[in-house]
């Protein structure tokens, strides 16, 4: 065994661990779920709150957000400091209406022996008789719903303006408040607990209530440790207290929950614990006001099942650091590591090992929140009860746990005696493959023996090298014809000079999967046309030569094995007849070629000229009228930004149309 005074290492890890702590000790019954079994749930009137079974929207509500009740003008919160949730009973509508909740506890006094409610009310005040009155109800009942102890384990809350209560015009608001009671003589029994909201019988005024369930302990906390002048001494929530000495029990110290007595004094220092609706319901509490130290300890003790074993807690609270003080009673706060990632705050835990190792175990024993601490360490060595090699193939499903990779994993497995039996298996998964492929067939397809007719997806279960299952997909396509169509400009243009204009046509295939063998390109009319492929041939430049206007038709034909289609495409060609010689004797163009700014100088013309420039396709692409008033003038034309390509320039002058062509490019400097 090694021990210790606990490092800065352990202080860190401490930091966060109090926490939970804090919030198991705070709030160990859940109702934040209205639906668990051990949750019940009525409705009714104000004569019979229990008339009927189940959850109403509206009235039974689990508060999630932080806002403030409506009712009360922002004043009171609707979740009480320290917790995340809170429960409304009843709603701010009239009409006698009553709910209740109960919850069902096993009492474990080795956890918890005091139940305290956490609750806030918000009830109108119609001046009835305190029987006629909306109220708010606390009853502790066996699982017959029969009331065990009204004079100590019960409260009546009614709307009264006299105990204190907010005022908000008619509305009575009872901030959040702590009632605490004794529930230690129930060890290992069921009680149910039971809120209860009423409207007023008269059904013109409403109530209800918000509140928490919570657990606490018969016992003093001290709120210091090791040596310093004065320890604070806190009694549990939700009582009435008067604490005195032992030896001068006549005088009143403090009725507080809270009282702060000098430290390092051999005198024994008591609290009388009551019922705030009872002070005849109550308990006593004592402790020393020596001072306190803590000391670690603990036992390892076997149990029937080789991984699982009690760890006994034999922590002391010592005066002088050294000695434990005789009392028995262990350190306030302990920590747990087992060793293998998991932790424990239990105060003498019970843990079984899932994982075969040599493991070391540490104890941390604290004091107030571990602001004292000390550490002790054992350590165990688990040994798997069996080791099994196996294969799978994709996965391995074990004891409801599923494994995708190969590895070594361990499971503790329940035998016929109840105990956990350690198993090691030496894991190997082959993965199950899955593959697919596409094919062609134009008559049938045979694959594996197996022969196909139809277009479709198939599967078969083939066996890999390991043994494992290949599912294999095969896509097959039995249209095996080619399906295409020919994409182009439908109105390519000619002109009158003796070059040719080139147009690019191209093939689009509706089934892109089809394999083609060969295309090939005819054109209807063997004058003023070249077709010529590019590349596989699916496009294929047209040369135009023609001085005339026609509808020609191009065709493509695509060759396979299961035979040809072919596709028309129909195309009308236009023409300017250029009068070249006399239209250079009019005007010039210049640069030629150009970027889209460019110049027009005319001879011997005067008087208003027409100027147009075209496209290939013949859209417009400028259009002007110009005043010419001598013989020799220029025009700026700028036409930059224009797709690169060949125009024609259209001037009318005197009713007669002169042409002349002009390439763009917008490489041109």
């Amino acid at each position: 065994m090694k021990k210790t005074k606990l490092n800065s290492f352990f202080l860190m890890l401490l930091l966060f661990f109090p926490l939970m702590i804090s919030a198991q000790n705070t709030n160990c019954i859940d109702l934040s779920n209205l639906n668990a079994p051990y949750i019940h749930c009525t409705y009714g009137t104000y004569s019979y709150p229990y008339a009927h079974s189940g959850i109403v929207d509206g009235r039974h509500t689990v508060i999630t957000e932080q806002n403030t009740d409506p009712e009360t003008d922002g004043g009171l919160n609707m979740i009480p400091p320290g917790e995340n949730y809170s429960v409304r009973l009843g709603n701010s509508e009239v009409g006698a209406q009553a709910e209740s909740i109960s919850c069902d506890i096993v009492v474990d006094t080795a956890e918890f022996d005091l139940l305290i409610l956490k609750y806030a009310a918000v009830m109108q005040d119609p001046g009835h008789t305190p029987a006629h009155q909306p109220r708010f109800k606390f009853d502790i009942l066996n699982v017959n719903n029969q009331q065990i102890d009204p004079e100590c384990l019960s409260a009546d809350f009614i709307a009264n303006p006299n105990l204190g209560w907010n005022v908000n015009e008619k509305v009575l608001w009872k901030d959040w408040t702590n009632v605490g009671v004794d529930i230690s003589s129930f060890q290992g029994q069921t009680i149910r607990v039971r809120l209860t909201t009423y409207d007023c019988s008269e059904s013109g005024h409403f109530g209800y209530a918000y509140f928490v369930l919570a657990c606490g302990n018969k016992r003093i906390s001290v709120d210091a440790c090791g040596y310093t002048s004065y320890y604070t001494f806190s009694a549990p929530y939700g009582f009435n207290y008067n604490w005195y000495w032992l030896d001068d029990p006549s005088h009143t110290i403090s009725t507080d929950r809270t009282v702060n007595v000098p430290a390092g004094v051999n005198r024994e220092l008591r609290c009388h614990v009551s019922y705030t609706e009872n002070s005849s319901c109550g308990f006593d509490l004592y402790s020393t006001t020596e001072f306190r130290f803590p000391i670690s300890g603990f036992s390892i003790q076997e149990t029937n099942c080789p991984q699982t074993f009690h760890f006994v807690n034999e922590s002391a609270i010592s005066n002088d650091g050294v000695n434990p003080n005789g009392t028995g009673t262990h350190c306030d706060n302990t920590f747990w590591d087992f060793g293998d990632g998991h932790t424990s705050h239990a105060l003498s835990p019970i843990y079984t090992y899932t994982t075969p190792g040599d493991f070391t175990v540490m104890q941390v024993a604290g004091l107030n929140n571990f602001e004292c601490a000390d550490t002790t360490y054992h350590s165990v060595s688990i040994q798997p009860n069996a080791i099994i090699d196996t294969m799978s193939c994709d996965f391995f499903f074990w004891n409801g746990v599923t494994y995708t990779e190969s590895g070594i994993y361990s499971q503790s497995v329940t035998t016929s005696q109840g105990c956990d039996s350690l198993v090691t298996i030496h894991l190997t998964v082959s993965a199950n493959e899955t593959n697919q492929f596409d094919d062609f067939g134009c008559d049938e397809y045979v694959w594996n023996d197996v022969r196909y007719y139809e277009t479709g997806q198939y599967q078969q279960l083939l066996q890999n090298q390991t043994g494992c299952d290949s599912l294999v997909t095969l896509n097959l396509d039995m249209e095996y014809d080619p399906i295409f169509r020919i994409k182009g400009n439908p109105y390519p243009i000619a002109g009158t000079e003796e070059a040719y204009t080139m147009y690019l046509y191209e093939i689009e295939f509706d089934n892109p999967l089809c394999r083609v063998d060969s295309i090939r390109w005819t054109v209807g009319s063997d004058y003023g046309f070249d077709i010529q492929p590019v590349g596989d041939g699916k496009k294929a430049n047209l040369y135009l030569y023609a001085f005339s206007m026609d509808s020609i038709e191009l065709k493509a034909f695509a060759y396979n094995r299961c035979g040809v289609e072919e596709y028309s495409f129909w195309f009308h060609t236009s023409y300017y007849d250029i009068e070249e010689n006399e239209a250079k004797a009019l005007f010039d163009v210049f640069p030629n070629p150009n970027s889209g700014e460019f110049k027009l100088l005319f001879h011997h013309a005067e008087g208003w000229v027409s100027v147009k420039v075209c496209d290939f396709m013949g859209v417009v692409a400028m259009e002007r009228n110009i005043r010419l008033d001598s013989a020799t003038e220029y025009v700026d034309i700028d036409l930059k930004g224009r797709p690169d390509g060949v125009y024609f320039v259209v001037v009318n002058l005197d009713g007669k149309t002169y042409i002349r062509k002009c390439v763009i490019n917008s490489k041109v400097r």
